[in-house]
């Protein structure tokens, strides 16, 4: 049998910077931007009584190194994540945030999600993106601080990371 591995140095070497804008890899938001845009949509949300949400996107190492025939490389992987940001860019709309906030994987903030709709959401967006990607979402309770939100969006996202 081939070997399913991802050379761990691989993971490790994946390109993950940006320049205070955007991540130099992909085009996505940095952090700091987000974090920006977070905290006014937080204040916007709390005067108009709308809802925010955070839907985690990453690829799930595991299962990369799973249905791959060898070893992935880095070129590869850093491949991926250029095509998974241009996906979810072609999926939400405009005013939404995408963010490369981990080494494989993004934050999207979105507004005026329900429960309902945020189930039609996710299940459309799972259909556009690989198999091998995995998709949380974290809805931002009324009056909860930001720390406790993102928090609830780490626990989502950085589950099962890549041991």
């Amino acid at each position: 049998f081939p070997s399913h591995d991802i050379d761990s140095n691989n993971v490790s070497e994946v390109y993950f910077k940006n320049n205070g804008e955007t991540d130099l890899l992909t085009g996505a938001v940095a952090p700091n931007v987000f974090n920006q845009l977070v905290q006014r949509d937080i204040y916007l949300s709390e005067r108009d009584n709308s809802s925010l949400s955070i839907i985690s996107v990453k690829m799930n190492m595991n299962q990369i190194a799973y249905d791959s025939e060898s070893r992935v490389s880095k070129a590869e992987l850093e491949s991926q994540l250029i095509s998974l940001y241009f996906k979810l860019k072609n999926f939400f709309r405009n005013p939404d945030c995408i963010c490369r906030m981990s080494q494989y994987g993004f934050w999207i903030l979105v507004n005026d999600l329900d429960l309902n709709s945020s189930d039609k959401l996710i299940e459309r967006l799972s259909k556009t993106l690989p198999e091998f990607v995995e998709i949380g979402i974290a809805f931002r309770q009324t009056s909860q601080n930001l720390i406790d939100w993102y928090s609830q969006v780490d626990a989502i996202h950085f589950k099962d990371n890549l041991k």
